[in-house]
């Protein structure tokens, strides 16, 4: 009997112990995944301060730009702009933005177009405004989500219809946009229409092989309407998109355009595809890019939330010299600078001085 006890006894407590085993495993198991999912909402709700902190700085730098220009100057450390230059405060949500930095004559323009809807106009003012014989440097195309575009099949000038366009060449695939670019120039004086040039060129996305694939706007020649004609369709250098930045690249060569007493404008236009992704860049003749002034501004701002969580926003902003222009409907006949070409308002009794010192 008591063998029997003994044996029952044993069995009871091992009975006890794998229960008390599993409910250890099942408890920690649980606490494990508490402990896991209040990391990952900790992780989260870091995460989407410093964002916000961030977002904080770089609206803050807007302002700040937009209610004092005196602050439209390069600023290399990372401290918030406090005292005399702005009193920014910081967000009240546990985080701050711990580096601001300011960049307001960018090498490197960027922006985006989109087809019928809107195009760029960008004013080149080099830092430098002696700078001659420069370059003109476009690059656009970038991937679309997880699909790249390829360059067309050929370098013909006569391009297919829009859905084609979309559904690739002969071979079947997505292909780069078609770019139309236009730089125009005035002088600083003058609205004349005489006294305004301007030269277009169409970029054909095409895997170029030319030795020279440049486009020839420069001014160091005469002008032969002929040869502009004949160079307004030029193939570009494009390649396919994959992990590039910019998939298709063209200069065009602006020498003897003058910066000291000229405004020179470069408009950029889209002719298939939307949201067409762009750069610009002008260089000297050593191929050195130059810093252009009241473009755009480049602001970075880190912000820490927590101990170790960090977000980074950057983010251009326009400072005149970049202006976004609706296409209304995709005329690209005209350039707009500022709010007109010419405007030339006179109160008189004279009928004569109508519209004078303005050649429409």
């Amino acid at each position: 009997m008591n063998k029997k006890l003994d044996q029952q006894g044993a069995i009871a407590i091992i009975s006890v112990v794998i229960f008390a085993t599993i409910i250890t495993v099942l408890i920690t198991a649980y606490l494990r995944s508490a402990v896991s999912q209040q990391a990952q909402s900790l992780s989260y709700d870091f995460s989407t301060r410093a964002f916000y902190a961030a977002e904080s700085g770089v609206q803050d730098t807007v302002r700040a730009l937009k209610s004092d220009t005196s602050l439209v100057k390069n600023k290399d450390s990372c401290a918030p702009m406090t005292g005399s230059e702005a009193d920014f405060g910081k967000p009240d949500f546990g985080a701050s933005y711990s580096c601001q930095l300011i960049k307001v004559n960018p090498t490197t323009v960027t922006g985006s177009t989109s087809t019928n809807v809107e195009g760029a106009l960008i004013k080149l003012q080099p830092q430098d405004l002696n700078a001659e014989n420069t370059s003109l440097i476009v690059q656009w195309s970038t991937k679309i989500g997880d699909q790249n575009l390829y360059p067309r099949d050929g370098d013909t000038a006569q391009f297919p219809q829009t859905n084609r366009w979309f559904a690739g060449g002969r071979s079947g695939e997505p292909v780069h946009d078609l770019l139309r670019v236009e730089v125009v120039d005035h002088p600083n004086t003058s609205f004349s229409r005489d006294d305004i040039t301007q030269r277009v060129a169409f970029l054909n996305p095409t895997k170029d092989t030319d030795a020279d694939p440049s486009v020839d706007f420069s001014k160091s020649t005469p002008r032969d309407i002929k040869k502009e004609q004949k160079e307004l369709f030029t193939n570009a250098n494009c390649q396919t998109t994959e992990d590039r930045e910019y998939a298709c690249k063209q200069t065009i060569d602006l020498g003897g355009y003058k910066f000291t007493d000229r405004s020179v404008y470069v408009r950029i236009t889209s002719v298939y595809r939307n949201d067409t992704k762009f750069s610009v860049q002008l260089a000297d003749t050593a191929s050195a890019l130059l810093p252009l002034t009241n473009t755009q501004v480049e602001i970075d701002v880190t912000a820490k939330a927590g101990d170790d969580t960090y977000r980074r926003i950057r983010q251009t902003v326009s400072l005149g010299g970049y202006k976004t222009q609706d296409l209304d409907g995709g005329s690209a006949s005209a350039v707009t600078v500022g709010e007109g070409i010419c405007k030339n308002f006179v109160i008189s009794n004279d009928p004569n001085t109508f519209n004078s010192g303005c050649t429409p």
